[in-house]
């Protein structure tokens, strides 16, 4: 495949980190450094005591589309990670735990892991209803390294651990990137989630703050026939883009029919849904994607080309699954790996030392997967920076480069409220 991507720059948090000036625009001087590398404990069979982790995920339901491939690569992070030696030498176990997008069954799964399976984190999670458990493993002390990047837990719980961006700061950068088209924009969301509805109020205020117009709002169904009324709402309003929020099936099937009705506007997402089957997608060309991490394709940097090595070893058959979705589960295995590499040295993997560990990261990047991730006991974690890419003549670019751009602090005023 080939990729446009012209080097790196892994960035530092440094007491600040880089402020968009402007929109659009982001400011210079942000200071260097790498994050940690992440990786294991050497080869052989480990030798430590075993670490059980957990993960739950909406690999059934609607969203099964977009999220189920999260699974596999988090079962197959555990296998490659048992492979070298374990963690510091401890094996790890995985248990993991399909809620069906239910929040009683999730809820239930929650439970499961923290009280009969003991397990110090929750990692990776690919769940859209994490919100009827946040606050039962926040007070269990258990934490949630990594996982969904459109969680609203992730970015408003203190005890989730995110390796993207916020849900604000997305949405801004989608916003950014829209303007860039015009003026009028719109945004259609799903109705199987409450997630998908939590972000409508969000991304009209974003759309206030960076001047744009949306005069289409509307709720969009995975079961519905087609989509004409929805498409020549586009037409009628005149937008010059549109942004779904949904999942990839619904979405793909969206752009092809309001592309075979004659609607011009170009499709700007604030999310992780870029797949291999999306090169060649009807109506897609010049498509783009403002991403919570890293590429997911790229193998410029340390970090996205040690995932491609493990796809090809490990998943060989992720197939249209292979999106920043699955790349962020993936990734908060790999945060999960330094949390336990930067805890305490007294051999023992508990909850605690492993949030232990999440707070002694500064600036970390996982060799330049994501932007510089810090993490401040107490406070839930907003990033601000995010990753723009597009799909042009059938190939995955990055139009901007290689660094992530940032969004105003001020942004995550907007994050959607936790239930």
């Amino acid at each position: 495949m080939d990729v446009t991507w012209r080097g790196t720059r892994m960035w530092r948090r440094a007491g600040t980190i880089c402020l968009a000036a402007v929109v659009g625009a982001v400011l210079a001087g942000c200071g260097s450094g790498a994050g940690g590398t992440g990786s294991s404990g050497g080869s052989g069979a480990p030798t430590g005591s075993e670490i059980v982790v957990g993960y739950i995920g909406s690999v059934s339901g609607p969203s099964a589309s977009s999220l189920s491939g999260g699974t596999k690569v988090v079962e197959a992070w555990a296998k490659a990670v048992n492979d070298a030696g374990g963690i510091a030498g401890h094996k790890v176990r995985l248990v993991t735990k399909d809620d069906g997008a239910n929040p009683t069954k999730s809820l239930q799964s929650a439970k499961e892991l923290v009280e009969q399976e003991k397990v110090v984190a929750i990692v990776g999670e690919n769940s859209v209803v994490d919100a009827s458990w946040a606050k039962y493993v926040e007070a269990a002390g258990v934490p949630v390294v990594g996982g969904f990047p459109g969680s609203v837990s992730m970015y408003t719980n203190a005890g989730f651990f995110p390796v993207g961006t916020s849900s604000a700061a997305l949405q801004y950068g989608a916003l950014t990137q829209a303007k860039k088209l015009g003026n009028k924009g719109s945004f259609l969301y799903c109705a199987e989630s409450p997630i998908c509805a939590e972000t409508v109020a969000s991304v009209q205020s974003l759309a206030q703050v960076v001047a744009m117009e949306l005069p289409v709002v509307a709720k969009v169904s995975g079961s519905a026939p087609d989509y004409t009324a929805t498409c020549q709402s586009l037409k009628a309003e005149g937008v010059q883009s549109y942004n779904i929020g949904a999942a990839a099936a619904t979405t793909l099937r969206i752009v092809a029919n309001c592309n075979s009705q004659g609607v011009t506007a170009k499709f700007v997402v604030g999310g992780s849904n870029f797949a291999p089957n999306w090169l060649n997608g009807a109506g897609l060309d010049g498509a783009v994607q403002v991403s919570h991490v890293g590429p997911f394709f790229d193998t410029s940097t340390p970090g996205g080309k040690a995932y491609r090595e493990f796809l090809t070893k490990y998943v060989p058959d992720l197939g249209d699954q292979d999106s920043g979705i699955t790349y962020s589960s993936y990734l908060g295995g790999k945060l999960f790996e330094r949390a336990v590499e930067m805890g305490p040295k007294n051999g023992e993997v508990t909850a605690a030392s492993i949030k232990q560990g999440l707070y002694a990261l500064e600036g970390e990047t996982l060799q330049g997967s994501t932007a510089p991730l810090t993490y401040t006991q107490g406070k839930p974690t907003a990033n601000i920076c995010y990753f723009v890419m597009s799909i042009q003549g059938g190939k995955f670019t990055t139009p901007e480069g290689a660094q992530p751009q940032c969004a105003p602090e001020s942004v995550n005023q907007f994050l959607p409220k936790p239930a």
